[in-house]
């Protein structure tokens, strides 16, 4: 793939007036109404619910891999019938699911230029729009209210932290939504690439853009003084070390192979991606390195900051909660995965020792996986 440059767009600056570069002080958190958002896809009960895919996901049941390999040609070499006949993949080759995500985003996204520099980790399409899909319950309907009738239609504005060499929250939530979304990356190789995917989707391009993240800071230098965000997501690193990550991999790849030859490659539900290739309570099942099958995800250098970082899924964390009181102002809710259910205590603690007035678990499962989204606001 030849490099891009970076012509990302800067989101456009709110009309909302400037807070004082992040003061938790101000109780208006709104900004003057824009353009009407995108029609809401039908809405769930009024319950956020609490298993499986959500109501609005277009990936419950099967995978439809007829419709998928028209949509992407190049998903077809990788599929063949299984004992039971159904057509299938091998979940164990980093290809193949590249591909089939791929084929996820051109089939019911409109994403149809999607490509990934070598090494690079390949998020599962249906967990991250389940995400997306529990946030938008949150923010149109905290009282259990009908998402289809948001209270105003001011435009949703998101912002994902570390976006990563896909923006996929961004292509994701622009998609089904309509929002205006703005992906934070600190690896410049990583935000040239997702830039350049937005950029070559014309679709989605106006409503996709993304920062430099230039320090350790997560939100200083990212959030501008003057703008407004209703929403954060994070799909945080989750080990500590790069030896961490290598043995959660390759963990998980054997633990792969062996439910693979239990059922003999021919359970091909939606959502198997998020469940099938991973440790227990990972957020990312099949977020694999399109390199070496039997390579672990955590050796391709310069993606390091995807899937480790010090301190870990927790010390990450518990940093970003310390900032957000500093934009308080300036957003509606934060949020984030949280891949280890023992980090979940410590973190909705934390949350209320910084001043935070409301905190909600949500949580999500895809097969036999079950993690949660961790949101709060001030």
């Amino acid at each position: 793939m030849k490099p891009a440059k970076n012509r990302s767009k800067k989101a456009p600056k709110s009309t909302r007036p400037k807070k004082g570069g992040g003061s938790a002080a101000s109780t208006n958190k709104r900004r003057a109404p824009k353009a009407p958002a995108k029609p809401i896809p039908k809405a769930p009960p009024k319950e956020i619910v609490a298993s499986g895919l959500h109501p609005r996901s277009v990936h419950r049941g099967r995978y439809d891999f007829s419709v998928l390999c028209r949509a992407l040609p190049k998903l077809r070499p990788f599929t063949f019938k299984s004992p039971k006949g159904d057509l299938t993949i091998d979940f164990a080759d980093p290809a193949a699911v590249f591909y089939l995500n791929a084929a996820l985003l051109a089939a019911h996204y409109g994403v149809q230029h999607y490509e990934l520099p070598e090494g690079a980790l390949t998020p599962p399409v249906p967990g991250r729009a389940d995400y997306l899909h529990r946030m938008a319950d949150l923010i149109y309907s905290p009282k259990g209210a009908d998402p289809a009738k948001p209270k105003d239609q001011q435009q949703v504005r998101l912002l994902d932290i570390g976006s990563g060499a896909s923006g996929i929250y961004c292509l994701l939530a622009a998609s089904i939504y309509g929002w205006e979304c703005v992906g934070s990356e600190i690896n410049h190789e990583s935000l040239v690439n997702a830039s350049q995917i937005a950029e070559a989707n014309s679709g989605l391009a106006k409503l996709v853009s993304f920062r430099e993240q230039l320090g350790t800071q997560i939100f200083s230098g990212v959030v501008n003084t003057s703008e407004y965000f209703d929403l954060t997501v994070c799909n945080p690193p989750f080990h500590a070390s790069l030896e961490e990550a290598t043995r959660a991999s390759q963990s998980k790849r054997a633990g792969l192979a062996l439910s693979q030859h239990q059922n003999g490659l021919a359970d091909t539900k939606a959502g198997e991606i998020d469940a099938a290739e991973t440790e227990t309570g990972n957020t990312d099942a099949a977020e694999t390195s399109r390199t070496n099958p039997n390579q672990a995800p955590a050796n391709f250098g310069g993606q390091r900051s995807e899937l480790w970082i010090e301190g870990g899924e927790l010390g990450f964390l518990t940093q970003m909660i310390n900032e957000s009181r500093e934009f308080a102002a300036q957003v509606g809710w934060f949020s984030s995965l949280v891949s280890k259910a023992e980090n979940v205590g410590p973190l909705k603690t934390h949350m209320r020792e910084v001043g935070a007035t409301e905190v909600v678990e949500l949580p999500m499962a895809q097969g036999n996986k079950i993690t949660r989204v961790l949101a709060w606001r001030f």
